[in-house]
């Protein structure tokens, strides 16, 4: 007789397929929920960049000023709207 004890085949987080201590069943659901939290920040950022293509460079920078403070943060984004 052995001294190891042995779990129930459906003990933990395991299945017969994927057995205990294996999370490969959990790393395919975890890849399924990130493609999905990807295509919704492509959308939001699909929606930011529409956004802004309709902005003039002057209410972009308002818009800045208005998020950062006047003059404060996105130094190249303010250099090149200077400069256009």
């Amino acid at each position: 007789m052995s001294n190891s004890r042995q779990t129930p085949p459906m003990a933990g987080r395991g299945s017969r397929k994927h057995p205990e201590g294996s999370d490969a069943h959990f790393a395919h659901q975890d890849y399924w929920q990130m493609q999905k939290s990807k295509g919704a920040r492509r959308d939001r950022a699909e929606e930011r960049q529409a956004a802004r293509e309709h902005r003039s460079d002057r209410e972009q920078i308002a818009r800045l000023d208005r998020l950062l403070g006047d003059g404060v943060g996105a130094v190249r984004e303010r250099a090149r709207l200077g400069r256009v």
